[in-house]
């Protein structure tokens, strides 16, 4: 009796184990689509409005001048600054990274010499 039952344990717990999925039930979240916009200038400016749609993005920065070098990512809906991407003074070059919402923004520069910003993620013009 007791050889049977176990058995019957074991053709239920195989039973169980062979419902609880195969390796195709588990969904994968896609890879984020990720492409490079570089905006180039100098002085005070700021750049193009560009699409985000959400997820990491870097923020690679440079820099020449000799005094602030200061960026800001602005929301360009709703108007507020997103992050405060850098606040050096003289050359710089770094990279920063952020995470904001899928939303238009626009990159504010405030510098003395030339910069560039190139934004890596899933963004567009």
């Amino acid at each position: 009796m007791f050889k049977y039952l176990s058995l019957f344990f074991l053709v239920i717990a195989m039973l169980f184990i062979l419902s609880c999925g195969s390796k195709d039930s588990f969904k994968k979240t896609p890879p984020q689509s990720d492409s490079t916009i570089t905006f180039t200038g100098q002085g005070i400016d700021t750049t193009d409005n560009f699409n985000c749609n959400g997820g990491l993005v870097k923020f690679a920065l440079t820099h020449d001048g000799e005094s602030n070098y200061i960026v800001h990512l602005r929301d360009t809906q709703t108007g507020d600054i997103t992050a405060f991407l850098v606040n050096a003074v003289g050359v710089f070059d770094g990279t920063v990274a952020d995470n904001p919402p899928a939303a238009t923004y626009l990159i504010e520069v405030n510098a003395d010499g030339k910069w560039t910003v190139d934004i890596t993620g899933d963004v567009a013009l």
